[in-house]
Order: C-alpha cells, then sequence, then structure tokens
C-alpha cells in the first residue's frame, strides 16, 4: 500500500520482517513530508510498544515508505 493512502486514525497491520511472525497492530497517526536533507516517513502508533521508553511513551513509532510499502495493510477502509 502506498504512504499517501493511509489516513489519521486508521488501523493497520504490520508485518515484522525479522524474527517474530506474529503481527502487530497499530493507528496511522500522521505522514511526515520530506524536507531538506530528510526522507518522508510515517508515524504508526502501535499499544505493544507504549512506555517501553517510560510512561509517557505512546508507542509512536516511524516507518519509512518502504516500510510502509512492504510491511502495512489496512485493517479497514477510510473514505
Amino acid at each position: 500500500m502506498k504512504p499517501t493512502q493511509l489516513k489519521p486514525g486508521q488501523r493497520v497491520l504490520i508485518t515484522p520482517l525479522f524474527g517474530l511472525k506474529t503481527p502487530y497492530h497499530g493507528t496511522f497517526i500522521r505522514r511526515v513530508p520530506r524536507q531538506f536533507g530528510y526522507p518522508a516517513y510515517s508515524i504508526i502508533r502501535i499499544a505493544d510498544f507504549a512506555e517501553l521508553d517510560g510512561s509517557e511513551d505512546l508507542g509512536d513509532t516511524p516507518f519509512s515508505d518502504y516500510a510502509v510499502v512492504h510491511q502495512v495493510q489496512p485493517l479497514e477502509a477510510r473514505v
């Protein structure tokens, strides 16, 4: 799926490339456009990753466009 097709609040399924075979469920938060010297990326909130880096960590995880295309699938369609 293309990163630009994701809508904020949309639930997604993330399949890990290495290690665990169990997919993660996440919520797409936003897409950060590219800036000079930095590529574009998407922020996906994964509940399993929340509070790993302290009590204020929400589990927001950056995914490159390559990772979104190869690892992310939509769980629900947004209009």
